[in-house]
């Protein structure tokens, strides 16, 4: 199965980096579709996937494109609930739908949505940073 292009994970021991990538999306999606009104943030320990569902099959309002953000969802995310969102990835998103998932811990990389995620999203890592490139914030 090809990587989908409107699903990533950012995730890593560098969260600052990492927020600040969701930050960046987050804003720049909000200058190019008019605003945040088809913008959902969703919190991970509460995330029920029927509700995600609803989310991702949403049509835009007034707009092209969709932007769902998940925060800490393989952290904190119910395990059962966590299953159910590995098997919703694995059909069909639709393209106006971009999905980021941020965590803000590394993920257990054994854990079914992490695999599937693997599988058919596209992963970003944001290691710690060393050397020259911590020396750039100071």
């Amino acid at each position: 199965m090809p990587k989908k292009t409107n699903l990533f994970l950012f995730y890593g021991e560098d969260t600052y980096s990492a927020n600040q990538k969701v930050k960046f999306w987050r804003d720049e999606f909000e200058k190019k579709y008019g605003g945040d009104v088809n913008i959902a943030m969703l919190e991970g320990k509460s995330l029920i996937s029927a509700d995600f569902e609803s989310d991702i099959h949403s049509t835009p309002f007034l707009a092209e494109k969709r932007l769902i953000i998940v925060k800490d969802f393989l952290e904190k995310g119910p395990k059962d609930e966590q299953k159910k969102v590995a098997e919703l990835l694995e059909g069909e998103i639709p393209e106006f739908c971009i999905i980021v998932f941020i965590e803000n811990k590394l993920p257990d990389k054994r854990v079914s949505l992490y695999k599937k995620l693997n599988k058919v999203g596209q992963l970003e890592e944001f290691k710690p940073l060393m050397g020259p490139q911590l020396m750039k914030y100071f």
